[in-house]
């Protein structure tokens, strides 16, 4: 360990050495720590002395070594940017027909949607959902402080309940109460120190040397039996999750996995506000990584709980919340003091709690300025800053080995002044010191300043009021003027009035004065240390991709020229790190494979577009579904042979028509119903129709290629039937490949419309495998809906809707009922029409208590619930075709009642997994009863193995093989 220590440590004393850098990453995988030695290697990517091959060399040889990480870790938004693989195609991006983009951006680069942003930790939760193991076993810590021991006996039942096979040690901060006996099979420990105190931080630091998982509670809480597993879950795969306990949902209908029931919750702007005390879970290396150490100077739980969670939200991380059957209501804050409440608001700035400006402990803002020669002009910017009509801010100075009176000028004149902060080192470049000066930073509000440059007054509160009222804006930034080395004006600079992504894509346009959130800084990979400008445009670039940019378009910063600037003594190296820094925002972003820069005139080599890959076609497809993720599973076995993007008939016609390669165009298309708005007449649906094929001929003419899946022989509900029959035989006669998701219902579309055999393309329906959370068990998930371990729970899950034969559902379990009493029809989905009205007759008092409707949407996260709470599911559909609802319930090891179709027939025929019925009511209430009759012989138990068995041999199958 010392050994390591040292060889990163020697990346400070020898910043430029990229032989230290390597060592030092080698080191750390061996550690296991193969996320930071990975990190630590890309500093020396475009380091002048190391050949291409050799960092390859390296970067084999760190992701070739065995480690005790048990995945790839995913903490920033670029992390699951470049692709994290998996069942599930990245999220797609969008191609807006009509949109115009600064020249020379080319249209038909659509950037994706941002993810991370604010507190969205959703793309985190994804890869969970398919990495973290559903038993995720890792050892965790439980410290528990309580000074009257009230709490100790529902923490102890909350520990025993727990689904959990990890290794669980509890240490309880307090006095061992009297007549105590240590439960069985727990290893508890008391530990007679108070909380908070250094004496705490000690034991909690020796602790997390041992341990993954640190769950912090205090006073009286009863936690959910599902709790530990859903920290390991996330803990597994992340470092930036700080896990909330909260008390139960309020919403009596919701379980603790509905996450639109905690919607307020997340998106508030300050979640670390809504922590209750010392209740909450980190793994141990985000604990290590932030210090480890509470305030001590506080009185109590609250508060000191509350500030290092402030730490941990200005550092970048989420706030997940789970809920728990109780926790003592802090919200009061009764009994905390006014001196803790008095230090909390020195030590956690937000204007929500912070109301006035003046010096405070811990500022608001920090203004940064990396220094290096700067000891003629760095007192002016310093006191520009100092001069503002704001006191809440500090300045953090990193020298950067200046061999001039740098030190001297800050020691002579700033050695008593407690805003201005600095650290100095050797030599190791600008990016090096923005990095070690924003490290310093403690302010929520992180400004630029260069050393040479001045703030103009007002600048710092202009921008810092702004992020306060615009939760969603990363960086705002204002315009600037030139002035000379005596402070003259000489012009204002180049200034972009308005903010687009695609223009700074081509250019920097994140004008001085610039200020960003500390979180969002966080959220990124920071400042590259292996370039020697284009650092600036590197870094805003990364931080346009973790949150949103506004422009004030007022003059706040003086930019001082007095020619030996950083940007024109390097000017040789800033075409080729420009081109460097926008690579990588492509790679970033997941579009290098399929995009590059292009320069379209060798004569201005600064005027950079894009544009896309030979050998990688586009395809474009609509309608695009965001509620499933049928479309992402789809295309996720072609992630890497085409860019597909989502976008109308129009959009495709837009791109394909300025394509220089027409023939790698494929327009994709999906569910018709889309083309037909609620309210058409019959003339406007026939004329929509009409129009539709027109430009999809069009299309053709220009060289594309056109795909239909045929999801159904006709759409649910249709209410132009003849219209959308004779779409269809246009479309059949005009695509270029037919896809169904099975051989045998090429028969059952033929008879409403032919199928020129020549055209089809068979590729099953696959599983949903990795694509949802699967956590919970049968028991919990009973428990969370309010349903008896006896009863015999039918499920039907979806959007309730008319072709779906619910009606027929319901009327057979009245009757199977009768002779089941414990039988329970369990329908979850958002219910348009009541599935209980217009019975044959009315529901009995008896029989509303059997049949329960969750009318809402349920949440991703949420359906593990309903599908493990179900004995079986029923799916009695009319006329379908395709059933992702089956492939689903398969997925979760649900025995299924099915009407009969081709590719139902396909994928049920391969085992014993449920019933396929012929539709009809009579079969459907046999088919219920034989089911139950399989409960109680045992049989159910091995359907849902053969379940399970089916849904994994259904593969997502490369359906666009031969058109690519």
């Amino acid at each position: 360990m010392s050994h390591i220590a040292g060889s990163v440590t020697q990346i400070s004393a020898n910043p430029r050495n990229h032989w230290a850098r390597a060592l030092a990453a080698i080191d750390l995988r061996e550690l296991g720590q193969g996320y930071k030695a990975n990190r630590i290697l890309d500093t020396i990517r475009y380091n002048d002395n190391i050949e291409s091959d050799l960092f390859l060399f390296f970067e084999t040889l760190i992701n070739g070594v065995a480690t005790n990480d048990d995945v790839r870790k995913i903490n920033i938004p670029s992390d699951y940017n470049r692709g994290i693989g998996g069942p599930l195609h990245p999220p797609f991006r969008s191609i807006k027909d009509g949109a115009s983009f600064p020249k020379p951006y080319p249209s038909g680069l659509a950037l994706p949607d941002m993810v991370g942003n604010c507190n969205d930790f959703r793309y985190i939760e994804e890869y969970a959902n398919w990495r973290s193991s559903a038993g995720a076993a890792l050892p965790i810590d439980i410290i528990h402080v309580d000074e009257k021991g009230e709490g100790i006996p529902s923490l102890l039942a909350s520990i025993a309940a727990q689904s959990y096979a990890g290794r669980i040690r509890l240490h309880i901060l307090g006095e061992k109460p009297s007549g105590w006996k240590k439960p069985r099979g727990l290893d508890v420990t008391f530990h007679a120190i108070a909380f908070p105190s250094e004496e705490a931080n000690a034991l909690l630091w020796r602790i997390s040397g041992d341990t993954r998982l640190l769950l912090f509670t205090s006073g009286v809480i009863d936690l959910d039996p599902m709790t530990f597993l859903r920290i390991a879950h996330m803990g597994q795969i992340s470092d930036q999750m700080v896990q909330t306990l909260i008390p139960p949902l309020a919403d009596s209908g919701a379980t603790p996995f509905c996450t639109s029931a905690h919607k307020n919750i997340v998106n508030r702007r300050y979640p670390f506000r809504d922590v209750l005390g010392l209740n909450f879970a980190v793994t141990s290396t985000l604990f290590r990584n932030v210090g480890g150490l509470f305030e001590p100077r506080f009185g109590g739980a609250y508060h000191a709980g509350r500030e290092f969670c402030f730490r941990l939200y200005n550092r970048g991380c989420y706030f997940q919340p789970i809920a728990t059957r109780n926790i003592r209501d802090f919200s009061a804050k009764k009994g905390q003091g006014a001196a803790d409440a008095k230090l909390y608001v020195q030590l956690c700035p937000n204007h929500w709690d912070r109301k006035t400006d003046g010096a405070h402990e811990v500022p608001k803002v920090s203004i940064y300025i990396p220094a290096y020669k700067a000891g003629k002009y760095i007192r002016r910017a310093i006191d520009s800053v100092l001069e503002q009509d704001m006191q809440d801010l500090e300045v953090c100075i990193a020298d950067d080995g200046s061999p001039d009176d740098t030190l001297g000028v800050l020691e002579r004149h700033y050695g008593d002044e407690p805003r201005v902060r600095w650290t100095t080192g050797a030599n190791g470049g600008i990016g090096f010191a923005s990095n070690r000066a924003i490290a310093m930073a403690r302010g929520i509000y992180i400004g630029q300043l260069d050393s040479d440059d001045r703030l103009k007054p007002g600048a710092v509160r202009r921008l810092a009021d702004f992020l306060d009222e615009n939760t969603d804006v990363a960086c705002c930034y204002g315009s600037c003027e030139r002035i000379d080395a005596d402070e003259n004006f000489l012009k204002n600079e180049y200034s972009w009035p308005v903010f687009s992504r695609e223009k700074m894509m081509i250019t920097s346009i994140a004008h001085h004065f610039r200020m960003f959130r500390k979180l969002a800084w966080e959220r990124t990979e920071k400042f590259r240390e292996d370039i020697v400008n284009a650092v600036d445009y590197d870094i805003f670039l990364k931080l346009s991709e973790v949150g949103k940019f506004h422009h004030i378009d007022e003059i706040l910063y003086q930019r001082r020229w007095h020619g030996e600037n950083t940007s024109n003594v390097n000017e040789g190296f800033q075409t080729t790190n420009t081109y460097r820094v926008q690579r990588e925002a492509l790679t970033r972003s997941g579009l290098a494979h399929f995009w590059d820069i292009h320069i379209a005139d060798p004569k201005e080599p600064r005027r950079v577009t894009y544009q896309r890959a030979e050998g990688r076609p586009l395809v474009m497809f609509w309608p695009y579904y965001r509620a499933n993720p049928y479309q992402r599973l789809l295309y996720a076995p072609h992630a890497n042979d085409a860019e597909f993007c989502a976008g109308t008939i129009d959009a495709a016609l837009q791109m394909i028509t300025i394509s220089e390669r027409p023939a790698e165009h494929i327009f994709h298309l999906h569910w018709l119903n889309f083309l037909f708005k609620a309210g058409m007449s019959e003339q406007e649906a026939a004329a929509s129709a009409n129009e539709f094929i027109a430009k999809l001929e069009k299309f053709k003419t220009l060289g594309g290629k056109v795909v239909w899946t045929i999801h159904n022989v006709i759409s649910h509900d249709a209410e132009h039937r003849e219209v959308e029959v004779n779409l269809s035989k246009k479309l059949t006669e005009l695509a270029d490949a037919l896809h169904l998701h099975s051989e045998y219902s090429i028969a059952e579309v033929e008879a409403l419309f032919p199928i020129p055999r020549h055209k089809v393309l068979i590729a099953r329906h696959g599983h949903y495998v990795g694509a949802y959370a699967d956590l919970v068990s049968q028991d919990a998930a009973r428990s969370y809906l309010g349903l008896a371990p006896a009863d015999d729970v039918i499920l039907f899950n979806g959007q309730v809707r008319k072709y779906k034969g619910i009606g027929t559902l319901v009327e057979a379990f009245r009757k199977v009922l009768v002779q089941r009493p414990n039988a329970l029809l369990l329908i979850a989905g958002a219910a348009p029409e009541s599935p209980i009205e217009n019975l044959a007759a009315p529901l009995s008092a008896f029989e509303r208590t059997r049949i329960r409707i969750v009318d809402r949407y349920i949440d991703d996260a949420e359906l593990q619930v309903f599908l493990k709470a179900a004995d079986f599911a029923v799916y009695p559909y009319r006329n379908v075709l395709t059933s992702g609802s089956l492939m689903l319930a398969l997925t979760f090891g649900v025995p299924t009642v099915i009407t009969e179709a081709g590719m139902i027939r396909e994928v049920m025929g391969g085992g014993d997994a449920g019933i396929v019925y012929d539709g009809s009511a009579a079969e459907l209430e046999k088919a219920l009863a034989a089911m139950l009759v399989a409960k109680d012989d045992g049989g159910l138990n091995a359907m849902a193995e053969e379940a399970r068995r089916l849904a994994k041999a259904c593969s997502w199958e490369r359906v666009l093989q031969n058109i690519l």
